[in-house]
């Protein structure tokens, strides 16, 4: 009987060994993987043996370490692309103001073009004015040439009859 309360006695020390030897790395573990859940890429597992909790441990390790690594590229990604995009940003902007200069320089030119577009109008109404004028000056000149081409004829006519009188008189 006593041989058999010794091992019993035995038996459940070496049980709760064998259990808290299997309970206590689980633990470990589980805490690791939680932590990686709230996104603490940092942890690791210790390995302490060469069991299949051993490797456990060293396949999470280097699981968490290629993680690690690919946030790191990640991060190092994000910042490029986001200098890239305000490098991109700036260059925008600095079209963004060309174009408004060049369309105001374009509205400009238009208003220019329509002044001298008005400009060339009213010159020429001014022109074809004087051309109304110059062929009135030229109708009066010819009516004024042929009147006095008259009046000298009729002067011509009153000289020779008034010849004719002063001579008929003497």
């Amino acid at each position: 009987v006593v041989v058999l309360v010794l091992g019993m006695l035995l038996l459940a020390v070496l049980a709760w060994l064998i259990i808290r030897s299997i309970l206590g790395p689980l633990s470990g573990a589980v805490r690791s993987l939680r932590r990686v859940a709230e996104r603490d890429y940092t942890t690791s597992m210790p390995a302490r043996s060469h069991d299949e909790i051993g490797e456990l441990a060293t396949a999470f390790n280097a699981a968490i370490g290629d993680v690690r690594d690919a946030m790191r590229t990640i991060g190092g990604s994000a910042r490029r692309i986001t200098d890239h995009s305000q490098q991109m940003a700036a260059g925008a902007a600095t079209i963004e103001t060309s174009s408004a200069r060049s369309s105001e320089q374009a509205v400009a030119a238009s208003d220019a073009v329509t002044d001298v577009n008005v400009s060339v109008q009213s010159v020429a109404a001014g022109a074809e004015e004087m051309s109304v004028s110059i062929t009135e000056i030229a109708r009066n000149s010819t009516e004024a040439a042929r009147v006095a081409a008259s009046a000298v004829d009729v002067a011509g006519e009153g000289s020779e009859e008034h010849t004719s009188e002063l001579q008929s008189h003497h």
